[in-house]
């Protein structure tokens, strides 16, 4: 609503910015190693994240307590040990694939539509999706709106005329420590239904104009989201 029917504008959060640099860095590695089918030396992988920070930090919604050579800090360590714990032993066929397929239903005996899309991060040799997520705190669980998005990922896989044989989530933390938290999505057709089901009722939503606050979302927070302070404004909470 803000962004789209208002028009307004926000620079990002650093947490975001440097995910945003990690995951880029990542697909480096990656698209070239579909067909050398080796992976970069690490101080290749930092260099590119290097590039990608120095490039979008200057359009960032800093903090007066941050520090822009520590929060970078932190992704150059999740980048080693993600590169060392996974990337090594992966072999992709697909990197940063975009997709698109047609959701259709009835509302009102009106026949409805509309175009899903979305870019999957990586596809493996085995035929498992992965979608990796940058974060400052380790997950106990994979999170709601992260396993929809990988349900949504898949589906669109199968429109494509490929079948996935697993699905994935890799958490990069960017502590001090950094760890990797890796969790399996299992694609059940119930959880497939879930998903197109809510599709109607958010369109829905959105043509009403009934808009409102995402609180149980884990972006919605005044550290994640550029639009926080208009959110309380209007919203509240």
């Amino acid at each position: 609503m803000f962004r789209y029917i208002w028009g307004k504008t926000v620079k990002p959060k650093a947490a975001m910015m440097r995910g945003r640099c990690v995951h880029r860095a990542v697909a480096v590695d990656y698209t070239q190693k579909v067909r050398s089918k080796v992976s970069l030396p690490v101080a290749d992988v930092l260099d590119a994240y290097s590039d990608a920070y120095e490039a979008e930090s200057g359009d960032v919604a800093w903090k007066d307590t941050e520090d822009a050579g520590k929060v970078k800090d932190g992704g150059v360590r999740v980048l080693e040990a993600y590169h060392k714990e996974v990337v090594v032993n992966t072999q992709p066929i697909d990197v940063e694939q975009s997709f698109q397929m047609d959701i259709a239903w009835v509302a009102d005996d009106e026949d409805k539509t509309v175009k899903y899309k979305g870019v999957l991060d990586v596809m493996d040799d085995a035929g498992g999706i992965t979608d990796l997520k940058t974060t400052g705190q380790t997950p106990k669980v994979a999170g709601n709106d992260a396993t929809q998005q990988v349900i949504g990922y898949t589906m669109g896989k199968e429109a494509m005329g490929d079948q996935p044989t697993s699905a994935h989530l890799h958490y990069l933390v960017a502590l001090k420590t950094p760890k990797i938290v890796q969790f399996d999505v299992p694609v059940t057709q119930s959880r497939k239904k879930f998903f197109l089901t809510q599709i109607p009722k958010i369109v829905s939503s959105m043509e009403s104009g009934n808009y409102y606050a995402a609180r149980g979302n884990r972006w919605c927070s005044e550290t994640a989201c550029g639009y926080w302070p208009d959110c309380v404004r209007e919203f509240g909470g």
